[in-house]
């Protein structure tokens, strides 16, 4: 451990979505009705018909200003010949305007609203199969050899557990020594059933003899020094014993089994090793003796089939495959797809639990492996998969709309829903664009965290980071998918200047620029992308939000997400400090979002809102229709009117329950706190590689983190979410 570790915050959080009643609230709040009404609130129910504006409801528009805190970066994207990737920004043809999409400006909206009303996912990309892990050097004593049966392909779906001797997993056939090259006449390819002697050297067996077809004799093989010296005292300490040993257990007893080798056939027997400790490939033990048969259910053996897939490579999307490559690395064809695995007498390691039972069937013994329960799997049972039907409709569904990625009936249309709210008048005349040689600004490569990542993605059922725990133990039962998200150091939020961050271009060294040369195969400056314009910090745009129909909790959300004041007042802190200076909230939007970039201001500066009623006596959008006094979008004069304007600070004011209790739920309050920043000195920022390495050493006896390994990112509704992680550098 190093003596000396870094401080950061995690570039990359999660926040918390949790679709079940038993959300965590305070106890403090008044909650009979208030929970009623969150309960219904964030429940999938079927959303109401837009053929009519219901009593109760409100309609009106906001006038918007967006203020951007840090640098905007967005626009076209392009590759021009195979160089790194440009963006630019859009423009007006004839007024030379930055042209915002809306769609970007509601996106960001509806985003920042799924996430307060733990929404269901709107984009959720296949995940059907287990994701697969690099397994730790102790989970292997759990791996049995095993042979499926010849005819598994037919429906013969067993396999024969292959215990040797002793209930030896297998016996060592040594290759290559660090020392002293080993060159064996026998020349042995993975999957041939030899003839052999093998010795017990302590708890291992040991091939010390290989049948020779051609010959018809022993051949004996070269053996590592140390494994020579530990025989040569085992012979000599039997001459001295007063019992008779047979000549066959000093010697080796004979054996038949199969050979298999995770090096590729034309490497063995050569100083080329695809790992440089490898020293021995194995022969599994075939001895009936000790055999168990057992059934092996189709999907049992399919895990081996993922475990291959995941060593596939792709040059044409620019993978590079590895220079050492295991028997089991190959590159995909240019559909992508693979051949399928041939289960008849396949060959390969069982994984069992405490019962015996197999429970995954893997090429190698030390490698990839795969978790117990898919993403998508997790995923429906949390009920955050995209809704398939109109009944599915979460909160952001309901009011953002949605169409359904898949029907029960292949003949039945998907169902959609047209949203409740709209984006319109974008005004960008008074924005400055940065642009030329001399204001080019070049992001570090946005690598997306990969999902088998496991500690940046899962929850417990409490909504709390999973961290520290044993690679086999993550993505199962009870483990919740959280909402990724990017938080921010309030500093760079509230610094001066232009609004970049060395971070989004500076490489943390050189060496990580080799590892991502390593990794994708191009040199650091051919995976930068370089931002061509945008728009600095102190710039102003301005849109309208229009809306129909929504209900009192949904206008209260919205009212709460475009004002920064009232996110800072209700955003759950644990300083002090802050209880009587309360921050501001920002929100996100555009490219750079990993490093602080699109940080930006949402203010409402104008509103008309109407409240659709029943009571004749008071004003209405109906009333103002059927007097020709008003209509969305063109509100009449009288609005000004204190008599009959519609009071926002009295709305605000009696929805102070429900914003407590709403930021008392573990998916606003995380989210709440992204809006505020990080308060403090630390930097905000991906982990280095080096830092990564540490943290992922894992104790070999256990398999789980060492010491103060296995740190995942703090969780953002803990009470110490504002404290900095401490990782150290693996050597």
């Amino acid at each position: 451990m190093p003596d000396k570790k870094n401080k950061f915050h995690s570039s990359v959080n999660v926040i918390p979505v949790i679709r079940t009643p038993n959300f965590t609230f305070s106890r403090e709040l008044p909650q009979s009705k208030i929970l009623s009404d969150i309960a219904s609130l964030f429940s999938d129910k079927a959303p109401d018909t837009l053929d009519h504006l219901g009593t109760g409801t409100y309609s009106g528009q906001m006038r918007l200003r967006i203020k951007t805190m840090t640098a905007l970066a967005f626009g076209q994207q392009t590759t021009p010949n195979q160089k790194a990737r440009e963006v630019s920004i859009y423009r007006d043809p004839e007024s030379d305007n930055p042209l915002i999409p809306a769609t970007m400006i509601k996106g960001m909206i509806a985003n920042a609203y799924e996430r307060v009303t733990a929404s269901r996912f709107r984009i959720f990309d296949d995940h059907s199969e287990p994701l697969t892990y690099r397994a730790d050097p102790a989970a292997t004593n759990s791996l049995i050899p095993i042979r499926l049966n010849a005819n598994f392909e037919n429906g013969t779906h067993t396999g024969k557990l292959l215990y040797g001797p002793n209930n030896a997993r297998f016996a060592k056939y040594f290759t290559f020594d660090q020392k002293e090259r080993l060159s064996n006449s026998i020349r042995l390819k993975h999957g041939d059933h030899v003839k052999f002697r093998a010795l017990l050297v302590g708890k291992t067996f040991v091939v010390t003899e290989v049948w020779d077809n051609e010959a018809e004799r022993y051949s004996t093989l070269k053996l590592p020094k140390g494994v020579k010296d530990a025989i040569k005292e085992m012979r000599k300490t039997d001459s001295k014993s007063d019992t008779e040993q047979e000549p066959t257990q000093i010697e080796g007893r004979e054996y038949h089994g199969w050979f298999y080798a995770t090096t590729p056939d034309h490497l063995l027997g050569t100083d080329d090793r695809i790992i440089d400790t490898k020293r021995s490939e194995r022969i599994f033990f075939d001895y009936e003796q000790a055999q168990i048969e057992q059934s092996v259910p189709r999907e049992i053996a399919n895990t081996y089939d993922r475990v291959i897939l995941s060593y596939a490579y792709n040059t044409d999307e620019g993978e590079v495959p590895p220079e050492k490559a295991s028997r089991f690395v190959f590159e995909r064809n240019n559909d992508g797809l693979i051949e399928p695995v041939n289960h008849n007498g396949l060959l390969a390691y069982a994984r069992i639990d405490s019962n015996n039972k197999i429970t995954e069937i893997l090429p190698t013994e030390v490698g990839r492996r795969n978790y117990s329960r898919s993403p998508r799997d997790l995923a429906r049972s949390q009920q955050i998969l995209p809704a398939t039907q109109l009944k599915e409709a979460s909160p952001g569904d309901r009011l953002f709309g949605f169409t359904a990625d898949s029907t029960s009936s292949s003949e039945t249309k998907a169902p959609s829903l047209r949203g409740r709210i709209y984006i319109t008048n974008i005004d960008t005349s008074k924005v400055l664009t940065k642009e030329g040689k001399d204001s080019l600004l070049k992001l570090r490569p946005l690598m997306s965290p990969k999902p088998s990542s496991a500690r940046r993605f899962l929850t417990d059922a409490n909504g709390i980071t999973i961290g520290r725990k044993a690679r086999p133990e993550y993505y199962s039962d009870g483990q919740l998918l959280g909402a990724s998200t990017y938080p921010f150091s309030r500093k760079h939020a509230m610094a001066g200047g232009n609004g970049t961050n060395r971070n989004a271009s500076e490489w943390n060294s050189s060496y990580e620029q080799d590892i991502l040369k390593d990794h994708v195969g191009l040199p650091g400056p051919k995976v930068q992308t370089k931002i061509l314009s945008w728009i600095p910090r102190d710039q102003h745009f301005y849109c309208t939000l229009r809306f129909e129909g929504i209900s009192r909790d949904e206008l209260r959300i919205l009212l709460l997400l475009t004002s920064p004041d009232l996110i800072g007042r209700y955003a759950p802190t644990s300083e002090r400090i802050e209880k009587k200076n309360k921050p501001t909230g920002f929100l996100r939007m555009g490219m750079g979002k990993p490093f602080e970039l699109g940080i930006v201001k949402v203010s409402c500066v104008y509103h008309s809102i109407y409240q659709n009623v029943s009571d004749a006596e008071h004003q209405g959008l109906a009333t103002d229709y059927e007097e020709l006094a008003g209509c969305l979008g063109a509100p009449g004069e009288f609005l000004s009117d204190k008599e009959y304007g519609w009071d926002c600070r009295s709305f605000i004011d009696q929805a102070h329950s429900f914003y407590e209790l709403l930021a008392s739920t573990p998916s606003a309050k995380a989210f709440l706190r992204t809006c505020i920043g990080y308060p403090g000195t630390h930097e905000v920022r991906y982990m280095k590689l080096r830092e990564n390495r540490w943290n992922n050493q894992t104790d070999p006896r256990t398999g789980m983190p060492k010491d103060d390994n296995g740190v995942a990112p703090r969780s953002l509704i803990d009470d110490q979410w504002t404290q900095a992680l401490e990782v150290g550098e693996a050597n």
